[in-house]
């Protein structure tokens, strides 16, 4: 029996990789989670149906068509880590391909597991969907397969998946075998139905998406793919406002133009199509239906059920999430499956029912796209392109058109680095006044906010520096957006909210002392908006005095603290007038004098920590309920057994990016790596760097040791980096190296230190861009921002 089979793979080796549990199988094959032995990395593989060990053309055709697929190198395009095949008995092979292992499912599961879906989420999706195809088609590549199931998500980042693999599934090796589930006909495109693949048909693709996102439902339902084939060819799409009546017309009409018959007729690329709908969305004013019914929004009027949704100010900008208005959802049908359908009618617009090059129908600024040839079809033209475009039907979903092409430029994909360097300074942000606090980047990694004692925030537009790839450094002095407030800034006192379209910030004013503010990145506007306990005079001489503030990465909830005591706020963006939770962070040990000294957000957004001065972390969910205490090892004991108090200056506290089970906190002058699943400490990280360990003219008799000021994650977990006090370089640990150099008292030394030449003063803060990793960005006491290259 052939070991595709999917009990029979449990636990077997294919090449290197032990199967360890079956994700998901259909018609284009099996998809595996294994474990790379020698890496030792989770990854996930696609196992294709099992072919005759004779057919060494479709061999030759699955290795050309994985590398490939494997050259489509873009933030939003699902990596390819590697390919190859196994036989599985004397006369039958198997080729399967490797990828990344992603435990966020697919937008399909999203829509099956959520009713409603925010109106900005959906257009993140749709913009990220559109970006990996317009870059799939400027390297002459069609996706054919578009859909919910082939959208991967981490954590609100989207990967468009299996590129290449149906072409190899429409070939002669297996245009005879009908492998039920894998045709998909709700996102066909008519000419795709009819053989004809084109750019534009990915674009249909995508216009059914954004129709099913903001309708609940796909433009066409059959009983089986033939039916659904004859609508997409014949039938004009239900207008959307009839089944959800509170959307503008702009945006239906946009959406109609997406799923227009006519290629020619379509937007000329899935950016262009987003943009307009974005643009229509933010023209659109949020009238209520009802004025009394609070929830009677422009979108959504049922959202009887998921009252916790309340409207804001609609952007065009493109976040990871907002707090916004509900989509409604519905569960629909991902691959209607039947028997091999009968011949299609000839009544019908013809297409090109002849092979066709890519580059006739890419938009070129002096060449209109090519208009369908014929004026009639033959019947045997009319399904769909004959014998070659059946295979669609039965075995193929996720066709790509791969042919001879210019190399595409290397982009980062997976979370990074992939090759670590020691960073190159690229640009200088040289705006503040004086020393630079806190830095942070945007949750897309395409700004970065600066703060610093001469009161002032300041919002920089790196993606545009970073995209001209100057040799020399480049010296920025222009922010995008700044604000002055009342007084400094310090560290963990600004904090993007989870969509990127907020910054949150705190001063140290007596007077705000129990304001946050949140500036509106949307808009030019100066003003921000004020959250305050609007139950407590801002007087009152015992109003909290705020100290930090911290967003989740996931939804619309931040917290707070208070310069001293254990009392924490838990905050909704909707509610400025009160937290929706306080917290009382007592526990053993602790007494009056015991304070919180930082806060973070998991990476899923689940729990967040605080770290306070009997050097604990207190773990809660995302309601505020505690979940668990940790105690750290004493460090101060152990460096300074004798002192009765040690000057402390700064503190830091950060959750793995890709694994919420990882988080590191700065214990003094070391760094400790604790897996709270297993309530286990993984690493104490410690550098012998000399001016971390200098003075630098302290008081003698002051009981002072290196502390860690800034620290920061990898994108991919595979790296730390921190900055230290009295230090202008920048400290990097490689928690996968085995055989570390050890400190004295057996901590793990640093791998490397860079950042000569860089600064003149301290760094005071350091933040590791998200998702690509392929830069790093430093605050110090010079007054300037370093953004470093980190990944070659």
């Amino acid at each position: 029996m052939a070991l595709n089979q999917a009990t029979e793979w449990q636990g077997k080796m294919l090449d290197r990789y032990r199967m360890l549990h079956r994700l998901g199988h259909g018609g284009m094959g099996q998809v595996w989670q294994a474990e790379d032995t020698e890496l030792h990395r989770m990854v996930a593989i696609k196992i294709l149906p099992s072919i005759l060990a004779s057919e060494q053309s479709f061999l030759r055709a699955f290795a050309y068509e994985a590398r490939a697929a494997a050259t489509l190198e873009h933030p939003h395009i699902l990596t390819i880590h590697a390919f190859g095949e196994q036989p599985i008995s004397d006369e039958e092979i198997v080729t399967y391909i490797v990828m990344p292992y992603l435990q966020g499912g697919t937008l399909r599961d999203v829509m099956k597991r959520e009713r409603y879906l925010t109106r900005d989420l959906a257009m993140n999706y749709l913009r990220q969907t559109a970006e990996a195809i317009d870059y799939a088609h400027s390297q002459q590549v069609i996706h054919r397969d578009v859909k919910p199931a082939n959208m991967l998500l981490q954590n609100d980042w989207l990967y468009l998946a299996d590129f290449g693999i149906a072409k190899l599934l429409t070939s002669t090796t297996y245009r005879s075998k009908t492998y039920a589930g894998s045709g998909t006909p709700e996102y066909m495109a008519p000419e795709q139905v009819q053989g004809s693949a084109m750019p534009a048909s990915d674009r249909y693709s995508l216009a059914v998406i954004a129709y099913q996102l903001f309708t609940g439902t796909v433009p066409f339902h059959g009983a089986t793919p033939y039916d659904l084939m004859i609508k997409q060819l014949m039938e004009e799409p239900r207008p959307p406002r009839e089944i959800n009546p509170i959307l503008p017309q702009r945006v239906e009409a946009i959406i109609l133009q997406g799923l227009a018959k006519r290629p020619e007729d379509r937007p000329q690329s899935c950016l262009a199509f987003v943009d307009a709908l974005d643009k229509a969305w933010s023209q659109a004013p949020i009238a209520r239906t009802n004025p009394n019914d609070p929830e009677a929004t422009l979108l959504a009027p049922w959202s009887k059920q998921r009252p916790e949704y309340l409207p804001t100010q609609v952007t065009p900008s493109m976040p990871p999430r907002t707090v916004d208005t509900p989509v409604h959802m519905q569960d629909t049908s991902q691959g209607t499956t039947a028997p091999p359908p009968p011949p299609l009618p000839t009544h019908m617009a013809s297409y090109p029912t002849t092979p066709q090059t890519l580059s006739q129908y890419m938009p070129t600024p002096s060449t209109a796209p090519a208009t369908p040839a014929k004026p009639g079809v033959s019947r045997r033209g009319v399904l769909i392109g004959g014998a070659a475009t059946a295979a669609l039907l039965l075995g193929g979903g996720a066709a790509s058109a791969l042919w001879p092409r210019p190399q595409p430029k290397p982009q980062t994909v997976e979370p990074g680095p992939h090759k670590f360097i020691s960073g190159v300074p690229t640009l200088s942000l040289m705006g503040h006044k004086r020393p630079l606090s806190f830095i942070l980047w945007s949750p897309d990694g395409t700004r970065v906010a600066t703060a610093s004692t001469d009161h002032s925030i300041m919002i920089w537009d790196t993606n545009t520096y970073l995209q001209q790839q100057h040799k020399a450094l480049n010296i920025v002095k222009t922010p995008l957006q700044r604000w002055r407030l009342e007084d400094a800034i310090s560290y963990y006192q600004i904090s993007w909210s989870y969509n990127g379209q907020r910054l949150m910030a705190l001063t140290q004013s007596v007077s705000t002392r129990n304001t946050v503010y949140a500036f509106d990145l949307t808009t030019n506007s100066q003003d921000p908006l004020v959250y305050q306990d609007s139950h407590i005079p801002k007087s009152d001489f015992n109003a909290p005095s705020y100290y930090e503030v911290v967003a989740s990465p996931t939804s619309s909830f931040f917290v707070t603290n208070q310069l001293s005591g254990q009392t924490l706020q838990l905050w909704d963006l909707r509610d400025m007038n009160q937290p929706v939770k306080t917290l009382n962070n007592t526990s053993k040990g602790s007494d009056d004098n015991t304070s919180i000294l930082a806060l973070a957000w998991a990476p899923d957004g689940k729990h967040f920590a605080a770290y306070n001065s009997k050097q604990q972390i207190h773990i809660f969910d995302s309601k505020g309920n505690s979940t668990q205490t940790i105690e750290l090892a004493d460090r101060a004991g152990q460096i300074a057994p004798n002192a009765k108090s040690i000057l402390l200056e700064r503190f830091a506290l950060a959750w793995c990016p890709n694994n919420p089970n990882l988080i590191a906190v700065s214990n003094l002058d070391v760094i400790d790596v604790w897996d709270i699943q297993k309530k286990k400490q993984l690493h104490r990280l410690e550098t012998d760097d000399p001016d971390a360990h200098d003075r630098k003219g302290l008081d003698p008799d002051l009981a002072w040791y290196p502390q860690v000021y800034g620290m920061t994650w990898s994108p991919n977990g595979r790296y730390i980096a921190a900055s230290y006090s009295h230090s202008q370089l920048v400290h990097i640990w490689d928690l996968t190296n085995r055989a570390p150099k050890k400190s004295k008292y057996g901590n793990e030394l640093q791998t490397l230190m860079f950042g000569n030449p860089g600064h003149s003063g301290s760094i005071m803060d350091l933040a590791w861009q998200p998702g690509a990793g392929r830069y790093l960005a430093t605050a110090s006491a010079d007054n300037t921002a370093i953004i470093w290259r980190v990944d070659g």
